[in-house]
């Protein structure tokens, strides 16, 4: 089940983090290409969104466009607008967006293994980072280093302080990491497939200890992930990503009991657990491939791979659009499912099924 949400009743209130028609240009040797091309996505106070969409479909340069941390001289944001608490933060000076970093939105990495530095000791890591975001003196830091990977549940603190990564499990090292994110006191922090790496008794712990500090901490969370079971367990809202667009955002009850874009749909369709009145048969998958940046078809993105598809959809790139009544509940899509309808999957639609 979803953690209950701490967002208040409001809906006119600022949000902690308001990204609006954010497009990442990437120029490369042969060409130019927008992986992140015009989306919208918003994390009140307290809240957890799930970035959710296959693999390369921009999330996790999303991600970095937001603090700051395109691959330089070949990634920029072109154009569009990333808000914190108010303040612009697309096109800042580096000196500013430093500022930011760790401080006030903390980033947890996929692999735990690359992120930390193999020849300097977890403990005089964390340490960094605490006199990076508080200006502490060393023992100061350390005395809050050690609070920190108490608080993120390393076994014996005190002594894993004196340990290399080498010597921690994987488990331990994400830990670490978390610590190291925490270390600035964050009000929004940015969690990139945090548990990918991990099996999945360690996962279910990692996911555990950030629903905690998302509530202990009052932190906003955005959380990249392509694991729906991961997302059912751990989000508020969802926005839900292909190809460089969002393509369906709403409450995570909302999407998962009527999800209204085909993609969507096919992947839900997808999960083991969710046809029980198809038990013993294969696992239904999408048909087709994910576009790549530089070879995406005209109009909506998911076209050659949707049997709903129609000539409309060729020809005009649909705009998210509010499913009433749930206002915050949006679908690009010329021809969102039925509120309610079960999903087929099958290779034809009839015209009945549609709005």
């Amino acid at each position: 089940m979803p953690l209950p949400s701490t967002i208040g009743a409001d809906s006119t209130a600022t949000p902690l983090l308001a990204v609006r028609s954010l497009q990442v240009t990437l120029t490369l040797p042969d060409g130019t290409i927008r992986p992140v091309d015009h989306i919208d996505l918003a994390v009140d106070e307290g809240e957890t969104l799930c970035l959710v969409g296959e693999s390369g479909c921009g999330k996790s340069l999303a991600a970095l466009a937001i603090l700051g941390l395109l691959p330089r001289p070949y990634g920029s944001i072109s154009d569009g607008s990333v808000r914190f608490r108010g303040a612009e933060l697309a096109g800042e000076s580096e000196a500013r967006l430093r500022k930011v970093r760790g401080r006030e939105i903390g980033l947890i990495f996929q692999e735990p293994q690359s992120a930390l530095n193999p020849v300097i000791k977890v403990g005089a890591q964390v340490m960094e980072a605490v006199r990076a975001h508080g200006g502490s003196s060393r023992a100061e830091a350390r005395a809050k280093a050690r609070a920190l990977l108490a608080e993120v549940g390393l076994p014996a603190p005190e002594e894993r302080m004196h340990a290399y990564p080498h010597e921690l499990s994987g488990g331990m090292r994400q830990r670490v990491c978390i610590a190291i994110a925490l270390a600035g006191d964050p009000r929004l922090l940015i969690a990139d497939e945090p548990t990918t790496a991990l099996d999945v008794t360690v996962q279910a712990q990692i996911l555990g200890l950030l629903a905690d500090l998302r509530c202990k901490r009052g932190m906003g969370l955005l959380l990249i992930t392509h694991d729906l079971a991961l997302v059912a367990q751990m989000a508020d809202r969802v926005a839900v990503m292909y190809a460089g667009r969002i393509v369906e955002t709403g409450s995570v009850t909302e999407l998962f009991a009527a999800p209204r874009h085909p993609y969507t749909r096919g992947l839900l369709d997808s999960l083991p657990d969710r046809r029980t009145d198809r038990a013993g048969e294969p696992l239904r998958a999408i048909a087709g491939t994910v576009p790549s940046p530089d070879k995406l078809p005209s109009g909506c993105r998911f076209r050659d791979r949707c049997a709903w598809a129609t000539a409309k959809c060729a020809a005009v790139d649909p705009e998210p659009t509010p499913i009433p009544p749930a206002s915050e509940h949006l679908v690009a899509c010329h021809h969102p499912f039925r509120r309610g309808s079960e999903p087929r999957g099958d290779a034809a639609i009839d015209e009945k099924e549609r709005e």
